[in-house]
This record gives structure tokens, sequence and C-alpha cells, in this order.
């Protein structure tokens, strides 16, 4: 027999307990609470029906059991009431995730998460999702991005590829972009596989944007930036109460940049989001999310890898003395892409006990993807490099590149419960995902041959007579994902609980491509089944502490991979999924009232039948190996002092190639690529102005990031070297009126953003920009 006991709100406790930042809690909002009526709701995307479905007895039995006096919880039983804190917090273990599945603080979550807040986007001036990540230790990134199926970023967690691992608002990004950050509320990164809770994938975990969305109040802000390069950037965020419970919110980005101390290169782009947001503060809410983001760039595809020297290790050709601002790809090269993005995120509380949300979008992605990928490899090249002349001719390969059109639907519909079996608590969530993807493209063809010049002079002119065209090669694919997911937290003791839960998922793909003369192949299809379980054991002493031992499988699907390295289908459409096992010991701590949190973790990582995607290709490289991260992660958020800011990240990863196929068996005993030894990053602030006779609030900042070096092939032949940068701030703020300067690199390190095989991209050099805004 199941009773259910719904829980006391202590006023009390929540505001002692909320360490900074804006409080909402179901108790809160109701009493200021105003219905939306069921027929406005029902005209988006049905999903009041979903709701009213679960509801059996009706608007009018729910408000029945509201009004009604609730039942006392079971006498040895102490409720714990979850609040939601908003905006910014000193402390970002006190964060919510803002994801019904995972509906607990960040404290609460039996798994390493780093959370990357507003005000941090805002302090270091980040542009991108990848900067953003650079606060994250063990995130990596590799370059390239081609012409295969659903491929994504090219962003690695722990070594481990996180192409498809890219989430926007709880939903899965399918594009391939570059991911401005001016629409991103917050980016968490979730480590370890996480299937159970995002769906296939995330075997070195998660990423997870939150956009901007429409809030109860007015506010404005202007923002406009200049740096060198030159780089020109402008932004604003407005937001309008314009009802009871009613808001909308614009935002909006143009973004023109020429790399530092790069040749040629540059990024330009705009972009909008419009939010509005109805019955917020309500029971029954509902945020409509438009995103728009259009793009241009010159892609940098890296300088080469190589080995002059007879016993060494492969290094960039710049680590032997080659000018670092060289460019080696052409004129033709472009990277153009444009997404639009709606989001739906449908919520009601039914009931105390009881919460419906219903998350929707659908996505178009299109892009123009044009590119040349360096090498040197001849004796000419290899011994002008050994040499020091830099003399020798370099080679341009890789497809011409394509033309993507390509969009995508999910929806995902989840159900929160909390009640009583007897003297036992539960926390339970469960729902169903959809999801549907299109994926349309068309190959281009070089007419002539690329000029090149020297490794040490290139050339980035072609003649007048190359040009791009399209080809008769086509690429089409599909892929359907359905899945249910269930998970229970159940409350042994006040203090002891059990967090169980498994994700089950049904994915089908469809290939078909056509030769140099447009004849189309015989399509492939293939369809796979698998389950994604997680438990976790979890011991708080007190709201303050958590400590946890947790297990999760996670699974990647090989089913749609049909095309090898070399471009041909695969005979076996039915291969096994990658299946990776996490096992994480850890433990979490709020200090000095909830200002500063303390992360440790031990973690073990195992993956079976690996693969590697080629970003160059996009195709399928099976590589069967068995491959271990190990390590520990270690973290610090929140306030020392009330003038002193810090998040400081650090990850030990002991990565080895426990098994690989015998053509492989070379590599057995190696260290994975991709994964550093060694990585932590640093962002600390001090507000001085404390200490001085003087109005408004001057701040100063300082960011060290270290990347140990890293293997970047399965050999171990090619490595990067370890890399440290630093970069500061310094920020005055006066009533409305914000001035800052943030300089990156601040010590011209030669250092290398991303990399892929026998490539590596050298980033940005010293780089300075200036920020006035203006908020009311």
């Amino acid at each position: 027999m199941i009773e259910v006991h719904l829980g006391v709100f202590d006023m009390n406790q929540a505001i002692s307990a909320a360490s900074g930042g804006e409080i909402t809690t179901k108790k809160l909002v109701r009493a200021r609470k105003r219905t939306m009526p069921v027929s406005q709701t029902s005209l988006t995307l049905g999903l009041v029906a979903a709701a009213g479905a679960l509801t059996v007895h009706g608007a009018e039995a729910q408000t029945a059991r509201r009004n009604a006096p609730p039942p006392a919880p079971a006498p040895s039983v102490t409720e714990l009431n979850t609040i939601e804190v908003q905006g910014e917090s000193e402390n970002s273990l006190q964060a919510t995730t803002g994801l019904t599945r995972m509906p607990r603080r960040v404290q609460e979550i039996p798994q390493t998460v780093t959370v990357i807040s507003q005000e941090t986007l805002q302090q270091q001036g980040v542009t991108t999702l990848d900067q953003a990540l650079r606060n994250v230790p063990g995130v990596t990134v590799n370059i390239g991005e081609g012409g295969g199926g659903q491929n994504g970023d090219q962003f690695r967690i722990r070594g481990f590829q996180a192409k498809g691992d890219i989430y926007v608002d709880g939903l899965r990004d399918f594009g391939v972009y570059v991911r401005d950050s001016f629409f991103m509320e917050s980016v968490q990164v979730f480590k370890g596989p996480t299937s159970e809770a995002f769906g296939m994938g995330t075997t070195g975990g998660a990423i997870n944007t939150n956009q901007k969305t429409a809030r109860l109040g007015d506010s404005y802000e202007f923002n406009a930036t200049a740096g060198n390069g030159p780089m020109y950037r402008g932004t604003f965020d407005i937001n309008k109460q314009i009802g009871d419970t009613t808001a909308i919110r614009i935002v909006g980005m143009g973004h023109d940049q020429k790399i530092v101390g790069r040749d040629n290169l540059y990024a330009d782009r705009w972009g909008g989001l419009l939010s509005l947001g109805f019955g917020l503060g309500t029971e029954t809410s509902l945020t409509l999310n438009y995103f728009h983001q259009s793009g241009e760039r010159i892609p940098d595809f890296g300088v080469p890898i190589v080995a002059p020297f007879a016993g060494q290790f492969g290094r960039p050709v710049t680590e032997f003395g080659v000018p670092r601002t060289n460019f080696y790809g052409k004129d033709s090269d472009i990277d153009k892409s444009n997404v639009d993005m709606f989001t739906a995120r449908f919520k009601k509380e039914v009931a105390p006990w009881l919460t419906i949300t219903n998350d929707s979008r659908i996505a178009a992605y299109d892009r123009l993807m044009r590119q040349s990928v360096p090498s040197c490899t001849t004796a000419a090249c290899l011994n002008s490099v050994a040499n020091g002349t830099f003399t020798g001719a370099y080679a341009l390969g890789g497809p011409a590149g394509y033309k993507q059109d390509s969009w995508s639907a999910q929806n995902v519909l989840t159900a929160l419960m909390k009640f009583h079996t007897g003297q036992f608590r539960h926390e339970l969530t469960t729902g169903v995902d959809f999801s549907y993807v299109s994926d349309k493209r068309t190959q281009l063809a070089n007419v002539g041959a690329k000029t090149v010049g020297t490794i040490g002079v290139p050339l980035f002119a072609n003649s007048p007579a190359f040009s791009v065209v399209d080809s008769l090669q086509k690429k089409d694919s599909t892929s359907t994902n359905v899945a249910g997911f269930i998970n229970d937290r159940m409350w042994l003791t006040d203090q002891l609980s059990i967090l169980a839960g498994v994700r089950y998922d049904v994915y089908t793909s469809t290939y078909a491509a056509s030769d140099a003369a447009g004849v189309w192949a015989t399509p492939l299809s293939a369809t796979t089944s698998f389950a994604s379980p997680k438990a976790s054991l979890i011991w708080e002493p007190n709201r303050d502490v958590n400590l946890y031992v947790s297990w999760a499988r996670s699974y990647s699907n090989l089913a749609g991979q049909f095309v090898t390295s070399d471009n041909t289908p695969i005979a076996n459409t039915t291969l096994e999924p990658e299946q990776s096992d996490l096992w994480e010991v850890g433990g979490k701590a709020s200090l000095f009232g909830g200002r500063l949190g303390l992360t440790a973790a031990l973690f073990h990582v195992k993956k079976n039948n690996s693969q590697q995607v080629d970003p160059l290709t996009g195709n399928i490289i099976v590589t069967n190996e068995t491959q271990r991260v190990q390590g520990v992660e270690l973290g610090v958020t929140g306030k020392i002092t009330d003038a002193w800011n810090v998040q400081f990240a650090y990850s030990y990863m002991d990565s080895r190639i426990l098994g690989a196929t015998v053509a492989n068996a070379a590599t057995i005993g190696n260290r994975v690529a991709f994964v550093p030894e060694h990585a932590a990053s640093v962002w600390t602030t001090y507000e001085i102005s404390q200490h001085l006779p003087m109005p408004g609030k001057l701040l100063v900042g300082l960011g060290l990031n270290y990347t140990g070096q890293m293997f970047v092939n399965s050999t171990n032949l090619f490595l990067i070297p370890a890399s440290t940068t630093l970069d500061g701030l310094i920020s005055y703020e006066y009533q409305n009126y914000r001035l800052s300067v943030n300089a990156y690199n601040l010590t011209d390190e030669l250092w290398y953003s991303s990399q892929f095989a026998n490539r590596a991209a050298i980033a940005p050099g010293r780089t300075v920009m200036v920020t006035a805004g203006v908020k009311f």
C-alpha cells in the first residue's frame, strides 16, 4: 500500500539555506499564484493534454486537493524541502540544474558536476562555449568537422568523444556550429557516463547550457566590446514584465573578430533570442524561446604535427621554429552556418507531490564548409623543418567540403513524484524521450589544384583557375530514438538514501549515399536497443555534506555508423554499441553558511568496443580498444571572504589502453589519446574597493589554466606539449555602469587550443578587450 505524505514548508529554513540569490519554492509561488486557463496552454504542442491525462480528476479536483490540509508525514521521517536558487549563488553547489530529471541541488547529484555561472561568463568575457569550457579541466577540443553522418562539435571529456553530448536546456543540440555565449545563462558539465539522464553517448559526460529566458521584473543591459585583432562585439539583454505573470525577453549579439597572432583568420557572427514566459511564478508556466544565430569564419585546421628527428615524439611544426602566425588554409576556405531553434518548456504543479514538465524543440541547421587540411610528410618538408630552413613544400588534402541541410525534433515528457511507501520517502522521476534527426549533405569537389607555398612561407591565395563546385555525391541519413526512463531516490533513513534508475533506448538509423556519377547505392538501415542503468548510495549527515558511491553504464550507438575510414560500407550493420562503466566515490561540502563549496571524487571509467570518429571525414574508425581512465577530481567554488571569490578545479587522469585488435596490439599499455595526466583551472576575483574610500565596486581577477602534455593517437608517437596560460581582469562598477578590461594569454604563450591526429590549432596570442556596459 502506498501512502502519500506532503512535506511542511519551513520559511526560516529556506531563507537560511539559500546562501544568496533569488529564492523561489513551490509554497512561495502559491502565495501569489494565478492559474493559467487550460484553453491557453492547449495551443502549445498539446502539452496540457499530456498534463491533463495524468491529472485524472481535472482542475476542480486539483483545487480541492490544494485547499485541503496536507497529511502529516510519517513520524520517523523528516522532510527536506527542495529549494531552487536562481540567479547568482556564491557557491555553485547550491544551484539547481533546471532539469526535472535532476531536480535537486548540484550538491546532491552523486557525480562530478561543474557549473560555470552567468557571473563567471561575464567576468571572463566569454564569447563562445569552448572558451567557457576552459574552466573545466579534462575537457579538450578536437579540430575539424567533416562530411560524414550526424557529427557535432569535437569536444572530449576525460578523453572520450562528446561530439553528440551537447545539450541546451536538457535537450540535445544536434547542430554543427560555433556556439556563441550570448544566449547562455549558465553552462554545466556532468562528468562520467550519464546515459541514464541524458541518453546514449555521454561516455565522458554531458555538456548542458541553460538559455536565458523571460522572467518577472524589468531589466535592461547593453554592452560594447573592442579589442586587438581587431575585435568588435555588441550585446543587449532586455527583459520586460508585461503582466502579473507574463514577461518577454529579447537578447541580441553582433561579433566581428580577426584572430590575434594568426594570419588571415576571422570569425564573424550575429544572433538573437526571443523568449516569452506565461504563468511565471505560478503552478502552471510555459516559456517559449526562439533562437537564431548566423556565423561566417575561416576554419582553422591547424599546423602539421611532425617528427623530423629519429627517436623523438612528433610535435607541431611551430615547436621547431615555424612562425606561429602561419595559416595553411586557402582563400577559398569558408564556414557559413545558420541555426534556428524553437524551444517550448511547459511545467505544471499538478499537486504538491506531482509535477509534470514537457520540453519540446524543433531546430533547423544549414552549413557550407570548405576546408584545407595541411600535412608535412615528404622528406623535403621534414628535412627543412629539421635543419631550420623551412623551405620544403607542405601539402593540402582532405575532402573539398560539403553543404549541409538538416533538422531535428525532440520531445521529453517528465513526471516528478514525491511520496512515501510506509516509512520510506521517495523522489521518483519518470518519462519518455523521442527525437528525430534528418541530415542531407552534398559533397563539394575541387576544380584544379590548390597552390601551396613552403612550410615557412605558406601561400593563402589560390590561382584564378581554381574553384569549388557541387559534386553528384550526396549523403542522406536519418535517425530516430525512442526512450523511456525512470529513477527513484529512496531515503532509508533521514541521512541515508539510494538513487537508482535506468533508461531504455531504441535507436533506428538509415543511410544512403550516391557515387561520383550520382548513382545511389542501396540504403542501409539498422536498429539497436540498450538499457543504461545507474545506482548510487548517498549519505547526508546534514544538509551541507554529501558523500556518495555511484556506478553507471552508458552506451554509444554503432549501428548507425555505416562507413569506415575509407568511406566504404561496413558489412555488419548490427555492431554492438560501445559500453562504458563508471565507478565514482566522492563528497561535496558547503562551508561558512553555504558560501564556499568543496568537492572531491575518485573515478574509474572503462570503455569497451571503442570507436574513433575522424573529424575530417566524419567517418567511423572501429578500433575495438578497451580504454580505461581513472583519477581524482578536486574543486573549490564560492567565497573565501566577503571580498575574495574563487573557482578552482583540478583533474588527475591516469589513462591506459587495456586491449586492442591483433593488428593494433602494440598500443596495449599506451595512454589514451587526448587525455592529459594533469589539468587545472583557477579563476579568482577580489573586490579591493571594500578596503578603499571610494564609491562603486572595483574588482580585480586572475585566471590560470594548465593542461599537461597529451598524445593525439593510440600509438603515442605524436604529442601536444603542456601549456600554462594566464588571464586577467580589472572591472569597475558605479551605479548602473560597468567598465572592464580583460586580458587573455598575458604571457603570449604558444599553446594549442585544439588538436587531432597529425594537426594542432594554435590559440590566439595576447589579447586585450575593453567592455563598457550599462544595466538598469
